[in-house]
């Protein structure tokens, strides 16, 4: 009996190992025998393009081997150059295991010079690498140098003043250079050109239009430069009014159907060297109320753009309800002959705000209506007007 029961389990267990050999595994589970999970697996045949150094103009182009080490359909979903001065282009975008394509890279010396560091992303289906990065790295030389480099910036808060500012242009590639100024409709800059040393050396002079009437102009100058590699040169030209004294907000909207009294705050900014200081407050109703907060002092390091001074106040206003029906006048005067008053609007009419903000971007400055205001003594923050 017991050698009978000895025999049939040992078919037994024979009989549940060859069962279990050729059952199917569980959903999610490999085979045994079998690879984990079956991938596409994407490899370039370099991991980098070294470009070392060219000069401006210079063509270079690169073919990348692309091959699919997976085992399974590897597809290229897209191609992604840093820069606009990258093309890449893709033979096949999907590959079968084992299948490779070319990778071809061109590079436009003529839109990037200096230092170049690029990357080409490429996106595919590969689970451990769904986006793989190849770094194009070298320098571009340049034919001509410009000093101080563009853009040509003029700078001014005085409208009357009339502003030079002088560019170097250097010839250091091999063959001489003939610099032309090519002429152009509605010239907005005075330009000329002096040859300093003949065909490697010139100063370029650049001055500013009287009237100024907008508060910023700029333009793109172009010459010839006789060079193949590089036959033109265009640099960036800009006019730049920025008033002495100037407010962040020339018009404050109310809305009527607000309910309760809210508070907004504005900045009067002082530009340039001279010492300035609010005189004066005056406002056309009792309902608003102006109050000065702590100055911020500031260095001039890039006057008379940057300012030298910003003066902070807090304008307290009434709910919507009791907004006066007319417009509100806020006058600051100042000690600048030339900017004496500064007006802010605060209005109920989303329409007139509209337009006077619309005014106050293009022009630089607001110009509401004159308005009876009536004087405000300067307070400190948290007084009483």
């Amino acid at each position: 009996m017991n050698s009978a029961w000895q025999i049939n389990r040992g078919f037994l267990v024979v009989f549940l190992i060859g069962v279990a050999g050729v059952m199917p595994s569980r959903a999610g589970e490999p085979a045994p025998g079998r690879d984990i999970l079956e991938q596409p697996r994407i490899e370039l045949s370099e991991e980098r393009w070294d470009l070392g150094e060219l000069w401006f103009g210079d063509p270079a182009s690169r073919t990348v081997r692309v091959t699919n080490k997976g085992d399974v359909e590897l597809k290229i979903s897209q191609i992604l150059p840093g820069c606009g001065c990258v093309f890449a282009r893709m033979g096949k975008t999907t590959l079968a295991a084992g299948e490779s394509t070319d990778l071809t890279i061109q590079f436009d010396s003529r839109k990037k010079q200096g230092p170049i560091v690029v990357n080409v992303r490429i996106d595919s289906n590969d689970p451990q690498q769904p986006y793989m990065v190849f770094p194009i790295t070298g320098f571009v030389r340049k034919l001509i140098t410009l000093t101080p480099p563009p853009p040509v910036l003029l700078r001014a808060s005085d409208p009357t003043a009339v502003l030079t500012q002088v560019v170097r242009i250097e010839d250091v590639y091999s063959k001489p250079m003939k610099l032309e100024r090519i002429a152009a409709q509605n010239e907005k800059f005075d330009v000329s050109v002096k040859e300093i040393e003949p065909g490697r050396v010139y100063d370029v002079t650049f001055k500013n239009k009287l009237p100024t009437t907008q508060r910023t102009t700029s333009a793109r100058v172009s010459f010839s430069t006789g060079l193949d590699r590089q036959p033109t040169l265009t640099i960036q030209v800009k006019h730049i009014f920025q008033p002495s004294v100037t407010l962040s907000r020339p018009v404050i909207y109310v809305p009527k159907t607000s309910s309760a009294p809210s508070q907004q705050i504005a900045q009067l900014r002082f530009y340039g060297d001279g010492d300035y200081n609010i005189t004066e407050i005056r406002c056309s109703s009792e309902k608003i109320r102006v109050e000065f907060n702590e100055p911020l002092r500031r260095a001039a390091t890039r006057a008379p753009i940057a300012p030298r001074s910003v003066q902070p106040v807090t304008i307290r206003l009434p709910s919507g309800a009791e907004m006066p029906e007319e417009d509100v006048t806020i006058e600051f005067h100042t000690n600048d002959p030339k900017i004496a008053v500064l007006r802010m609007i605060v209005t109920t009419d989303l329409k007139r705000y509209r337009r006077i903000q619309n005014l106050s971007q293009r022009r630089g400055i607001a110009r509401p209506p004159q308005s009876p205001v009536r004087r405000i003594p300067i307070q400190p923050k948290n007084k009483k007007p």
